[in-house]
C-alpha cells in the first residue's frame, strides 16, 4: 500500500509556520508515525523554491520549499528542466535527480517527445549528465560567436552608413 500526497502544500495545514523546521517536523511525523503503523509507503509531492540561482541547473534538496522537507525527506526524486520548455513542440528536456540518507545518488538527463496533436506520441530517451554539460558549453560557445558576427555585421552597416 503507498499513500501519495500531491500536491503537499495543499494537504498540510502549517497555519505560517512553513518556516520552522519544528513545527513542519511535527506536522509530517503524525502522518509519517500513522502510514509506518499501517504499513503503508508515504510519497510526498511538493515543489521547489522559485528563488533558486539556476532554474535549469538539476535541483537539490536544499532547494525544497518550506522548512523541514530537506530534513524529513530519507530518499528523493527531484524533476526539473534543464532548459525553458517551447510551446507547441511537446518537447521536454528535464533533470532527474535523486538520493538518500544511506548515501545513493543519482542524476540523468530525460528528453521527452511528447509530440503535438494530432501526432501525439512518446518517446523518452536519457542523456549522460556529461553530455549535457557539453551540448550547453557548445550552445553558449555558439550564442556568442553569433553574437560577435551580428555586433560585426551592424558595425559593418553603420561604418558603410
Amino acid at each position: 500500500e503507498v499513500l501519495i500526497i500531491d500536491p503537499l502544500y495543499l494537504c498540510i495545514d502549517a497555519n505560517g509556520s512553513e518556516g520552522s523546521v519544528y513545527a513542519m517536523g511535527a506536522a509530517l511525523s503524525g502522518i509519517s508515525r500513522m502510514c509506518q503503523e499501517l504499513g503503508i509507503g508515504l510519497i510526498l509531492v511538493h515543489h521547489m523554491k522559485k528563488t533558486v540561482a539556476n532554474p535549469y541547473a538539476a535541483g537539490e534538496l536544499s532547494e525544497a520549499s518550506w522548512a523541514g522537507i530537506a530534513e524529513f525527506a530519507r530518499q528523493w526524486i527531484i524533476v526539473n528542466r534543464r532548459e525553458k520548455y517551447e510551446a507547441g513542440s511537446g518537447v521536454h528536456r528535464l533533470w532527474v535527480s535523486g538520493g538518500g540518507s544511506t548515501g545513493h545518488s543519482f542524476k540523468h538527463g530525460v528528453d521527452i517527445d511528447e509530440g503535438i496533436s494530432p501526432n501525439r506520441h512518446w518517446n523518452v530517451s536519457t542523456v549522460d549528465p556529461d553530455e549535457v554539460r557539453e551540448s550547453e558549453a557548445d550552445r553558449s560557445a555558439d550564442q556568442r560567436q553569433q553574437a560577435a558576427q551580428e555586433r560585426l555585421e551592424a558595425d559593418l552597416r553603420r561604418l558603410l552608413d
